[in-house]
């Protein structure tokens, strides 16, 4: 069985809502984000389970390459320890993951949940 798939994606890397619902789908059928191209986006297979996403925008710039800066970090270490677990970035979109439904949202500026409906 082959361990990863590409899939075309022409999502807008700034519609976080129909990301996470769309990594939310593929998570429940068995596929978890492993890189985002401009086109083409890699999933690594996973065992199909039920998983909430939240995409945030860093803004901060992160072109720092292998090595994360220590305020990224920082950032990072904060949404973990809110039960969110990092999965990768592309640019200044940072992708986490959480099992849990009782995990705050990551993003809590009263006018973005407003227009997320939250």
């Amino acid at each position: 069985m082959e361990e990863y798939k590409r899939r075309i994606e022409l999502f807008s890397l700034y519609d976080h809502t129909n990301i996470e619902k769309h990594l939310e789908r593929m998570a429940a059928k068995g596929s978890v984000i492993d890189t985002i191209g401009s086109t083409f986006w890699r999933y690594k297979k996973i065992e199909p389970q039920r998983l909430r996403f939240s995409v945030v925008y860093y803004p901060k710039n992160v072109n720092e390459g292998v090595i994360i800066s220590a305020d990224r970090q920082i950032f990072i270490d904060l949404c973990s320890s809110g039960g969110w677990n990092y999965v990768m970035n592309s640019g200044n979109m940072h992708i986490f993951s959480t099992k849990y439904e009782s995990s705050p949202p990551i993003d809590t500026d009263a006018e973005i949940v407003a227009r997320q409906g939250k």
